[in-house]
């Protein structure tokens, strides 16, 4: 419609589609992803998007001038998606993530003077295809079932969810600009709610729930006894 190509829009008939699935490392298995790297460029690579929850194009387009060391937050404010030219993140908004000392350790490791953190020897940045490589081949190495790149992202969302973070935390480090995206990972929070399960006790005394059988009908039935006392 915006071209003029089209006087009204189309109805398009509703499609349901299935819950959308992902693929992500527990912690254990994202600590041998990085263990395996074969040196310090390798190990910030895999590292990055695993600390701080970055998609592939904001990868790429991370600078030096976007970390900042004395607050220990890096700043995502930009990306390369596909690799190609520079723009906006997803969102369309700046987000901070806090540095993490394993982080900026392997960051300080590979410093050097080109603008872009990323990057080849001659200074340009790095192309998806060549940090697919890297994944799978760390992937094999480390003998984890393979994932996608953007499994990385997920996987610093589900760690943290799981480990007790709040929702909105992980969604503002995540860059979602709604709580019902983060939402997804919701069933991976500790208990999940399971607790509350509890209350839907009917014509049981809570109390006496977890209680032998046998003592439960002996406080329930009257014996004869009883009865004819009454």
């Amino acid at each position: 419609m915006e071209w003029g190509y089209l006087a009204m829009m189309p109805r398009l008939p509703k499609v349901k589609v299935d819950d959308p699935q992902w693929e992500w490392y527990r912690s254990e298995e994202a600590a041998r992803l990085v263990a395996v790297a074969r040196d310090e460029w390798e190990r910030a690579l895999l590292l990055f998007p695993l600390a701080t929850g970055a998609r592939m194009g904001e990868q790429i387009a991370i600078r030096w001038g976007d970390v900042d060391w004395m607050s220990r937050m890096i700043h995502i404010r930009q990306s390369a998606p596909g690799g190609k030219a520079i723009a906006g993140t997803k969102s369309g908004r700046h987000r901070a993530v806090p540095l993490t000392p394993e982080l900026s350790q392997a960051l300080r490791a590979i410093e050097h003077g080109s603008e872009w953190i990323f990057v080849n020897d001659d200074g340009t940045r790095l192309r998806p295809g060549q940090m697919r490589e890297h994944l799978w081949a760390a992937q094999r190495r480390a003998g984890l079932r393979q994932i996608p790149w953007h499994g990385l992202r997920h996987s610093f969302a589900s760690v943290l969810v799981s480990g007790g973070a709040p929702l909105r935390v992980v969604q503002r480090w995540l860059g979602h600009s709604s709580i019902t995206t983060s939402e997804r990972y919701g069933h991976l929070a500790p208990g999940a709610g399971d607790n509350f399960i509890s209350l839907l006790s009917f014509g049981t005394d809570p109390l006496t729930a977890n209680a032998p059988a046998a003592e439960i009908r002996a406080n329930l039935v009257p014996t004869a006894a009883s009865e004819t006392v009454n």
